[in-house]
């Protein structure tokens, strides 16, 4: 992402909804305008000092969610928000009902608003399929065969044997050589 920010294209900033005094760029930015006065009182911040809105922008620093992976900021009177919501809510308009914010090339860091839409979950795990960003098959950390093992398994029932028969070779119960057949597991192959 920060690469991009290195590109020409100007930058198309809008008021966030229902977040007064933050922006979002079209490339994935944040800027606030609440600055700290120092004062303790009504409306105070994390450190204690009262925020007002002032007419200087500050860019605010992102972080990485530690478990999601999703790009993130604090936010004065939100705690945080998810980047990617922000610059569809701003640019699109609120998530639809039954809807979540998908990255097109399933980069997490890239919240350019060319690269965001809403769309359905299903279209979601599926672009998490095609970019290989979902872990399926003998990524999984505790996948007990191989695709070449999945392949021979199907190769197998196809050819005659039982489910019973397959997974004493495989040493592996009839329920799971039966996901593997019926194709409720392994679809990917």
């Amino acid at each position: 992402m920060a690469d991009e920010h290195l590109n020409n294209s100007p930058e198309t900033w809008k008021a966030i909804p229902g977040f007064e005094g933050y922006e979002v760029s079209d490339q994935g930015r944040i800027r606030s305008y609440w600055k700290r006065t120092g004062v303790k009182g009504i409306g105070q911040g994390r450190r204690g000092t009262t925020c007002i809105l002032g007419n200087r922008p500050q860019i605010k620093n992102l972080f990485c969610h530690p478990i999601s992976g999703y790009m993130m900021v604090g936010l004065f009177h939100a705690n945080r928000g998810y980047v990617h919501r922000l610059v569809l809510l701003a640019f699109v308009g609120p998530c639809p009902p039954g809807m979540e914010c998908c990255h097109n090339n399933g980069d997490k860091e890239n919240n350019f608003l060319k690269n965001l839409r809403w769309d359905t979950k299903e279209s979601n795990v599926k672009d998490g399929h095609t970019h290989g960003t979902i872990a399926c098959g003998e990524r999984v950390p505790q996948a007990r065969f191989t695709e070449n093992q999945i392949i021979e398994i199907r190769h197998l029932y196809s050819n005659g044997f039982t489910q019973t028969e397959i997974g004493k070779i495989f040493d592996a119960s009839h329920k799971v050589i039966h996901k593997i057949v019926h194709r409720q597991s392994w679809k990917h192959i």
